[in-house]
């Protein structure tokens, strides 16, 4: 028997090489397949992008907790 699925998932996190810049690094926040928010400078290496990004979905998530 498999774990059930959450059935809610607000947001799903992309870090992937900037395809305009070789060695630069991006990331994407979406929600429901709608972008949120992404990077807005490149980052130079996928772990610094990685935490980057999951600074900003901290953000998101605290925003989205209730009071």
């Amino acid at each position: 028997m498999s774990e059930p699925r959450p059935k809610f998932r607000p947001y799903t996190l992309n870090v992937a090489p900037d395809p305009r810049d070789e060695g630069g690094w991006l990331w994407a926040i979406h929600s429901n397949g709608k972008l949120i928010q992404k990077s807005r400078r490149k980052l130079i290496s996928e772990a610094q992008a990685k935490r980057d990004a999951q600074g900003a979905m901290e953000m998101l998530l605290e925003d989205r907790t209730p009071d």
